[in-house]
């Protein structure tokens, strides 16, 4: 069965050997917000989209910076960390914590760069 063939995707998407980037390749290298190629997402759509629509989107790969904490709530979008198409978001917990990471006086973590 063809890509073009599969009803709304409710049957599965891996039929006859086909991926979801064998039909829909076009999508991932197109899109830039955010930039799916530059990011080096997986070409694994169903990693992130589902079956049924492209979005909502959820990234679930945060291997080198789990969600956990304070990270998780309020519910958060992809955005809340993640702005101006992902270029430039911190790495580090300063990043984000600049006046908490400032005002640790024991140790002064300013002062110990």
């Amino acid at each position: 069965m063809a890509c073009g063939q599969v009803p709304n995707h409710t049957m599965g998407l891996a039929l006859n050997g086909q991926s979801c980037f064998d039909c829909h390749g076009d999508r991932y290298l197109a899109t830039t917000d955010p930039d799916h190629v530059a990011l080096g997402y997986p070409t694994t759509c169903e990693a992130c989209h589902t079956t049924s629509a492209w979005t909502p989107a959820s990234a679930s790969n945060h291997d080198f910076w789990p969600l956990t904490g304070g990270h998780t709530v309020p519910p958060r979008t992809c955005e809340s960390c993640h702005a101006d198409g992902y270029v430039g978001t911190p790495t580090q917990c300063v990043g984000c914590h600049r006046a908490d990471y400032d005002a640790t006086t024991d140790p002064n973590h300013a002062t110990s760069g």
